[in-house]
């Protein structure tokens, strides 16, 4: 947890150049659906930053053992996403149709993350996350949370 806290190199908002978003996706918008996922480390997540610096395996075996450090490195990166994402946004959000979140939970039948952990890391960050989408006029969706998440959400 120390070596998380101490990390200097965390990526910062201000790094990226946002000039070309609105011109980029308004090459295919609204002829084409323009959605906003970004990237590896720039796809909006919470866990799936933790499974490529420390491997999937580890990452699994954190959560069983130390989830105090999973708490602190979801907060990070999610903090960097609440940070990020309406920066994206703002510059392009009336040539984007909807907004993606890329985690990896479990597979699509069964959940790796069960509903206590889910409720205690990850649902009030997503909800965090997806809160900035309506202010814009963009669906903000999560169709890459894999794993058999229905058990842990409220039927709504």
């Amino acid at each position: 947890m120390e070596e998380i806290n101490t990390y200097t190199r965390w990526p910062k908002p201000e790094w990226w150049d946002y000039s070309k978003v609105k011109q980029d996706c308004a090459k295919w918008h609204p002829k084409y659906f323009v959605l906003n996922k970004g990237d590896r480390l720039d796809r909006t997540a919470q866990l799936k930053p933790m499974m490529y610096m420390r491997g999937i395996q580890q990452t699994f075996i954190d959560l069983a053992r130390t989830p105090k450090s999973l708490s602190v490195f979801a907060t990070t990166s999610s903090t960097i996403f609440v940070n990020y994402n309406p920066k994206v946004f703002e510059a392009g959000a009336s040539e984007m149709d909807m907004f993606m979140m890329g985690d990896e939970y479990g597979r699509p039948a069964r959940s790796l993350v069960g509903p206590a952990m889910w409720k205690r890391y990850f649902a009030e960050r997503v909800q965090e996350i997806l809160r900035y989408c309506p202010q814009i006029q963009i669906e903000g969706d999560v169709p890459h949370l894999w794993g058999c998440l229905r058990p842990h959400t409220p039927d709504d």
